[in-house]
């Protein structure tokens, strides 16, 4: 019993809060975390107009927004990039025409910005990184203008 208490005693005093963390500096787990929460719950403007957009597809090598307007496709640095998310199950994923061969692809869609600068519901923030945001337009119709080159017979 003599023996008991200096140990239990050593054993006390040899251990540490490791449960206390420095929340000075967040970590990158903990950022895309958030961005998550947000993809979830994104912040949609209800007062946003509705507009119709004539957007193009990007075949670019990256995980990120792939839809521009098309008449900014001569000109690189008045490009603004979107994320498309279809209101509702029945409208075509514009994301899904894009099959690796049809370009131009061309669509035309009708809805509202939802975000300005943030990622589609559903979205897997971590695949896609910390810096791929873009306006989120919301789509409640859509129309493919063009689904490719022509083949000549």
């Amino acid at each position: 019993m003599k023996t008991f208490f200096p140990i239990i005693f050593f054993l006390a005093a040899c251990t540490t809060k490791s449960g206390k963390v420095d929340n000075a500096q967040p970590t990158v787990r903990d950022t895309l975390q958030q961005q998550a929460a947000q993809v979830n719950k994104p912040n949609v403007n209800a007062e946003s107009k509705i507009q119709t957009l004539i957007l193009s597809y990007n075949a670019i090598s990256c995980t990120c927004a792939q839809w521009s307007e098309s008449k900014f496709n001569n000109d690189t640095s008045e490009r603004v990039r979107y994320w498309l998310e279809p209101e509702n199950t029945l409208l075509v994923n514009a994301d899904t025409l894009y099959s690796g061969d049809n370009l131009p692809l061309q669509i035309q869609v009708t809805g509202r910005i939802v975000n300005e600068n943030g990622y589609p519901v559903g979205a897997n923030v971590e695949k896609l990184g910390l810096d791929e945001e873009a306006k989120v337009f919301m789509y409640t119709k859509i129309k493919v203008l063009k689904n490719g080159q022509k083949k000549k017979a």
